[in-house]
């Protein structure tokens, strides 16, 4: 039946040997914690914009659903998301507008303030930019594609 090491029973190489394993040890469940702990916050932002992405929302806004500086939210979007949180935004912004585009019956102006864009050309301008039509032209061809 194997025993369990027990410092006492250790000699002093032995000793300084079993500290530093446990050192090691013990920083690897830090490590762990802090991943875990980094993964929640990138939710709680995640989550943040999900739930606000049609009101104006700042980075700062951003950073504290997080509880993160707001150096430290855009440098762990740009390692984990590889955009920065306003990219982030406007990206979700313009996947809810083709929701809005495809499945209702309000106008281009409409969907540009329901989906939180304070200006219309501003939304048409950075969607044509995202997939290379216009929104009205996008909700042509996409509507013609789900009724054939």
């Amino acid at each position: 039946m194997p025993t369990s090491l027990k410092p006492k029973d250790l000699d002093n190489t032995d000793l300084h040997a079993y500290i530093i394993a446990n050192e090691l040890i013990i920083d690897q469940f830090k490590q762990i914690i802090s991943l875990f702990k980094q993964q929640k916050r990138l939710q709680n932002m995640l989550s943040f914009i999900h739930q606000n992405y049609y009101k104006s929302i700042s980075l700062q806004d951003i950073a504290e659903s997080g509880n993160m500086s707001i150096a430290q939210c855009y440098h762990y979007f740009k390692m984990i998301v590889k955009m920065s949180p306003y990219d982030y935004l406007i990206h979700y912004r313009l996947l809810k507008s083709i929701d809005y585009l495809l499945d209702s019956t309000f106008n281009i102006t409409e969907i540009s303030e329901k989906v939180g864009f304070q200006n219309v050309n501003h939304y048409i301008q950075t969607f044509n930019g995202a997939y290379t039509l216009s929104p009205k032209k996008y909700q042509k061809e996409h509507r013609k594609r789900n009724l054939q």
